[in-house]
């Protein structure tokens, strides 16, 4: 075993073992995907209900009243993810990327939601394990994170505040976050949990310039997730002294530490203007700060823009892109470069009568980096009410 857990925990580490307490880690970026992924590009305030938890929560005033949906997402795999050959791919795709739901009453705004911040494997191939008595043989350990967030937003507007025909909102939103994981080296196979919560809000302001025409503008920040499970104790056997009654020994409850993982603050700014009856183009900047939880990461930008043409009143497509980097202070692996991903994004919204369908395509191939070449589709049903 002394091969496999060098790589696990010097070359590769995913967990980090202190004397009281060990830190998760969530290693590969092709995980987190593009959560606000839809019809419409990657906008935080122009969006569907299903990633109503991803939306600046400010932006659930902009949604249907009584509307609610889900998606499903999938992408593929990445075979040369990883330095040494480590691969990627999704699990659990039987799952729901996102669903959610919102509400209006009066100028009050309820939402509801949940989805996959995270979904990833940890694949190392055949490794060779040598055991204490110096008998080997190949192993292929399995390593897998999900990462699910569910949400509870409120929001409330104030209309024509500074002028007429215009809309300021503002919105709060809580995160309970859960990551499970699940691990399997030789005939050991352990899963756990972690949960913890954090808060966003966020603010928008809507103004109708002409008829049919508006801008809007969307802050939104995001606080710094603490994750945490408390271990059990773990019981030491001490072996007796040779020649004693076999089964003897001494028996030694260690204290128990606590599993933690910390997920970055965000900060948002989502801008979008309606030009025609036709034409709306939205921008979206992101900046993940991932140096204030990871001290070899540098905190993470991400760009986002989109064109969208509304065809008639229930049919709609658009075109745009999708930047994001991951780079380190530290560049053990010459891993720098090779994280960068440019998405060419695509989408169609179709409605008939109070049913939405949503379908949206991402693809990295062209403009990438080495490890970030991968194709994801997400499909989704709406309903208004």
């Amino acid at each position: 075993m002394k091969s496999l857990f060098l790589i696990l925990n010097i070359l590769l580490p995913l967990t980090i073992y202190s004397q009281s307490s060990r830190e998760a880690t969530i290693a590969l970026p092709q995980g987190f995907g593009i959560e606000l992924l839809n019809s419409n590009g990657s906008s935080g305030i122009l969006n569907n209900t299903y990633n109503i938890s991803a939306m600046n929560p400010a932006a659930i005033s902009q949604l249907e009243n009584l509307s609610m949906g889900l998606s499903y997402q999938f992408q593929t795999n990445i075979p040369d993810a990883y330095a040494l050959d480590i691969s990627t791919h999704r699990v659990y795709n039987y799952l729901p990327q996102s669903i959610g739901g919102a509400y209006h009453y009066n100028q009050f705004s309820f939402g509801v939601g949940a989805g996959q911040k995270y979904n990833g494997s940890f694949e190392y191939g055949s490794i060779l394990s040598i055991d204490p008595d110096s008998t080997g043989g190949i192993y292929t350990p399995e390593l897998s994170n999900i990462l699910h967030y569910y949400s509870l937003i409120a929001a409330y507007s104030f209309k024509d505040l500074f002028e007429r025909n215009s809309e300021l909102s503002f919105g709060l939103k809580y995160n309970l976050n859960s990551l499970y994981t699940f691990e399997k080296i030789l005939d050991f196979e352990e899963s756990s949990s972690l949960w913890g919560s954090n808060f966003e809000i966020g603010t928008l302001y809507k103004f109708n310039y002409e008829q049919e025409k508006e801008i809007i503008f969307g802050l939104a920040y995001k606080s710094v997730a603490s994750l945490e499970k408390n271990d059990e104790p773990a019981l030491i056997v001490t072996t007796g002294i040779p020649g004693s009654v076999p089964g003897s020994g001494t028996y030694t409850v260690a204290s128990p530490g606590k599993t933690i993982l910390e997920l970055p603050a965000e900060f948002d700014f989502d801008f979008a203007i309606q030009t025609t009856d036709k034409w709306t183009f939205t921008v979206s900047f992101k900046d993940v700060f991932w140096n204030g939880v990871q001290d070899n990461i540098k905190n993470q930008p991400e760009f986002s823009a989109s064109g969208i043409y509304d065809m008639n009143k229930s049919n709609a497509i658009s075109l745009g892109v999708f930047y994001t980097n991951k780079v380190y202070e530290t560049d053990v692996f010459d891993m720098n470069g090779k994280f960068e991903a440019l998405f060419m994004t695509a989408g169609i919204s179709l409605n008939i009568n109070f049913l939405n369908v949503d379908i949206a395509l991402a693809d990295s191939h062209l403009f990438s980096g080495e490890y970030r070449k991968q194709t994801i589709g997400k499909i989704a049903i709406g309903i208004q009410l």
